[in-house]
């Protein structure tokens, strides 16, 4: 990853603030502009991944809520897309236990050039736009998942339903540094609500071992009414602290160099559409069929690869000389690595061995092969 290191300039305390010109942004998808997954959900009372990619929803029985890829954006930015959060089922007394976050996770080998854990540790300043119609304090929380460190910032909605650009400073860690691998080493945890658990103590606003009570203390809570939303998007990170006026501007990728990142944790195969041609395969034996479908980009690991509706009927062309083969089930083999997927029919085909062929979907649709290699 190439970035320039230039002297802060005008920038208060900004000792060692880094400009990345050259640099993909360290979020991915911080436009909201890639959902892979689908624009809308409905009645989500759980957490996970849903609509926009890389980002999460935890909810620890905290409300109902759609969650949608909005075009509601803030204006003269060039973004076009955001998260919107929208509370369908209200819950006014959460219990002490229960909490409500949007989430965002780092490989650890991503922020080595925070270079946390040494003497030279640096700063790093997280800017978002964010619309609700719950005004008040919200919090952020910065979680440091190898060492069990954290640290949060706040941060005010003033006017309800407007959009309005947030700047916080996270500070330096000298104490634990992130695991230079793939695993999750950093997360982001913007509160929008929590019971006692997380609220009773005193706001953790230095960096120290994680303690409950001291994450989201005064936060709002977002599920109170079926009147709240909350929106975000233009989502970065810079190393370094920064104010709004010396921000550095939002990276704007193109679409297809910011599906590709995305592609590395998540990929979906959308094979829904009646007779379209999915993948090479040959015959191994007259009942059963398989080969190799190659991911788009090199995954974060091995994904969990899973099917929708995968015995609603394939079609092999070629594998019985000039006749078609129609096939129930489509399944995943165990041989699964970062770059391809195995598939085999089972035992279902009839074909002839040795045969190559090309794979199609068949006369019943609503296929989707889904490779998740999330954090």
């Amino acid at each position: 990853m190439a970035f320039s290191k230039i002297a802060s300039g005008g920038v208060d305390g900004g000792v060692g603030d880094e400009l990345r010109p050259n640099a993909k942004p360290l979020f991915i998808n911080g436009n909201m502009e890639v959902a892979q997954r689908g624009t809308s959900e409905t009645g989500q009372t759980g957490s996970g991944h849903f609509t926009c990619d890389r980002w999460g929803l935890g909810n620890s029985s905290l409300g109902t809520y759609t969650i949608e890829q909005s075009t509601d954006a803030p204006d003269d930015t060039g973004l076009g897309k955001s998260y919107k959060l929208d509370c369908t089922t209200a819950d006014a007394s959460p219990s002490a236990g229960d909490r409500l976050y949007f989430y965002y996770q780092f490989e650890g080998q991503e922020l080595q050039l925070l270079e946390k854990g040494t003497a030279q540790a640096k700063k790093s300043t997280l800017a978002f736009w964010v619309k609700s119609a719950k005004t008040g304090t919200y919090t952020v929380q910065a979680y440091d998942n190898d060492n069990g460190r954290a640290v949060s910032v706040q941060y005010t909605i003033s006017s309800a339903n407007t959009w309005e650009h947030k700047v916080l400073v996270i500070p330096a860690d000298t104490s634990g540094a992130y695991d230079n691998n793939n695993a999750s080493s950093l997360i982001f945890l913007w509160y929008l609500g929590a019971g006692s658990t997380r609220t009773s103590g005193t706001l953790q606003t230095s960096w120290a071992s994680d303690v409950a009570a001291n994450t989201a203390v005064g936060n709002v809570n977002l599920s109170d009414s079926t009147s709240n939303d909350w929106y975000i998007t233009g989502v970065q990170l810079e190393v370094g602290e920064f104010t709004s006026a010396t921000l550095p501007p939002f990276q704007h990728e193109t679409l297809g160099d910011n599906l590709l990142r995305c592609q590395r944790y998540f990929w979906r195969a959308d094979t829904s559409t009646n007779a379209r041609p999915f993948c090479m395969g040959r015959y191994w034996s007259a009942d059963n069929v398989g080969g190799l479908i190659y991911y788009p980009v090199k995954m974060r690991a091995a994904p969990t690869v899973t099917w929708v509706n995968p015995t609603n009927g394939w079609l092999s062309s070629g594998g019985s000389g000039s006749s078609n083969d129609y096939f129930t089930d489509i399944v995943t083999d165990a041989a699964t690595s970062e770059s391809v997927v195995w598939y085999t029919s089972g035992t279902s085909a009839d074909g002839t061995a040795g045969y190559g062929t090309i794979i199609y979907t068949g006369t019943a649709g609503g296929r989707q092969m889904n490779c998740s290699a999330e954090l």
